[in-house]
């Protein structure tokens, strides 16, 4: 299993990945840093830039809010990056590396559907185009996120299925 992991990860490593231009405009280099007084205005910029395809501003469902969408979208980014880092960093240290498997494959994510309350959890699936490593072909794939408020109520991501 390890020599597989390895062999797989070395694999990974001498693809090229070309970025796919998006129609969205880019944020401009005079982006403040968020503060309480201007956090909107900053989710919106950081909207623009993002990495996937989805078109953050048409996200408006009474169950994702702006905290609950900047910890997605920082998710996306890092799974579309494959940015292992900033992937833990946007889920709960709970998860440990037991989700670090996403970023092996490539996900071009479209859109998010309409999110579902479960319980104190909050369900976003997030919809894309998936292409396993080692093959050509895209599939559609759906991305289960689940979030959940923590003792400061915070919304973190608990699990990704």
């Amino acid at each position: 299993m390890l020599t597989f992991t390895v062999s797989l990860l070395s694999a990974c490593g001498n693809e090229t990945f070309v970025s796919q231009p998006s129609s969205m405009p880019k944020a401009t280099s005079e982006t403040a840093p968020a503060t309480s007084d201007n956090s909107h205005e900053a989710t919106k910029q950081s909207k623009a830039s993002s990495s996937d395809e989805i078109n953050w501003d048409k996200v408006n469902d009474p169950l994702i809010d702006d905290p609950m969408s900047n910890k997605l979208k920082k998710a996306i980014d890092a799974i579309v990056s494959k940015d292992i880092e900033q992937f833990h960093q946007s889920i709960d240290t709970g998860m440990g590396t037991a989700h670090d498997y996403l970023l092996d494959n490539t996900m071009t994510f479209t859109h998010i559907d309409t999110a579902l309350k479960e319980g104190k959890r909050v369900l976003v699936a997030v919809h894309g185009q998936l292409t396993v490593a080692g093959d050509t072909a895209e599939k559609e794939a759906v991305y289960t996120f689940y979030f959940e408020k923590d003792p400061q109520d915070q919304w973190k991501i608990v699990m990704i299925d």
